[in-house]
């Protein structure tokens, strides 16, 4: 038990330093950063395309954005055109900071002949930072985009069409992302002598890169005999999750209160039993068949004066009364007689 309790306080005080230690270098750590590197080479090979892209699952890129397209010799975009260039007449970097402002553009590669294979290196505006002055009043030396602008012609007779790429990366601007790497591709570029920006202005390279397997040191080592106690106590709150596994005493009795509140809605089904009080208002539909009692009034009250308009529909009381041929006749009359004076002519 005394071995538990001093492991137990060793590795408290250890992840003390560590929490001490991420405390202060938070509070070291820049609130801008800049870890775009100081200058780079780049090889080109003309024919890969906009799919072959590397950079872009770097941590310290934000995104890409790739084009490569034909053109003739007076601007208009060929849909059909060759993409894929014999040569390089054109390089040139732009640098923009994160306002949108130009801030660098080298634009010494203007007239060569660079083919697959062509190599040719290019430093950036960043090399200027001063670690002697703080980065925030050095914000003209902080890209956030950069954009590698090339002019080629593919392989058309007499030199008609010019192939154009914009090949573009923005830096997320992390103080803990890698931007870019010996063996990056990128379209045409891929990239070798990588110079990594100075970590006072970019705190991931501090230490260098971290290695790909741990260390000797950082593997735990197991004690020779098991502790007689546990060196973790148990946690005083509810777990996050609930458990995955049934309980293996269910309760006997049931519970105090039911477990669901009453139906917010009517009930799906309808009433099979009479409802106690009577309708208040007449039914949707008409009655299949005689009611129950007969009616001790009638429906309509009778007219008080005689109709200026001999009734147009037969009732059931007018046909049973006498023959029906004779109504019918008498109806027929009635009908012809008024039409006859409303129109005058009688």
């Amino acid at each position: 038990q005394q071995q538990s309790q001093q492991e137990s306080t060793t590795s408290s005080s250890s992840q003390s330093q560590s929490q001490s230690q991420s405390q202060l270098q938070s509070q070291s750590r820049p609130s801008l950063c800049s870890c775009s590197p100081r200058s780079f080479s780049i090889s080109l090979d003309l024919s890969h395309n906009c799919d072959d892209n590397t950079v872009k699952k770097n941590s310290g890129i934000a995104f890409t954005i790739c084009s490569i397209e034909v053109f003739d010799n007076i601007g208009n975009i060929i849909s059909g055109g060759d993409p894929i260039p014999t040569v390089i007449t054109s390089v040139t970097l732009i640098e923009i900071n994160s306002v949108g402002t130009v801030i660098n553009v080298d634009d010494q590669y203007t007239n060569v002949d660079f083919r697959t294979s062509s190599s040719f290196d290019l430093r950036s505006i960043s090399s200027s930072l001063d670690p002697s002055e703080s980065i925030e009043d050095q914000v003209d030396y902080v890209p956030s985009t950069a954009v590698l602008f090339m002019i080629g012609r593919n392989s058309a007779e007499d030199d008609e069409e010019e192939v154009i790429a914009t090949f573009v990366w923005i830096y997320s601007n992390s103080c803990d992302g890698v931007t870019l790497n010996d063996g990056d591709v990128y379209s045409w570029n891929a990239w070798s002598g990588v110079e990594e920006q100075s970590a006072d202005f970019c705190p991931a390279n501090a230490s260098g890169r971290p290695s790909a397997a741990p260390t000797a040191s950082s593997v735990p080592t197991s004690s020779a005999r098991p502790s007689d106690a546990p060196s973790v106590r148990p946690t005083l709150g509810p777990s996050a999750a609930p458990s995955l596994r049934p309980s293996s005493s269910p309760s006997g009795a049931p519970s105090g209160r039911p477990f669901a509140g009453p139906s917010s809605g009517p009930s799906e089904e309808p009433s099979r039993a009479p409802s106690s009080l009577p309708s208040s208002e007449p039914s949707a539909r008409w009655s299949d068949g005689p009611s129950s009692r007969p009616s001790s009034v009638p429906s309509i009250p009778p007219s008080t004066v005689p109709s200026t308009v001999p009734s147009i529909i037969l009732t059931r009381n007018s046909i049973n009364q006498g023959s029906s041929m004779v109504s019918i006749h008498r109806f027929c009359l009635l009908l012809i007689l008024y039409l006859t004076f409303r129109l005058g002519v009688y």
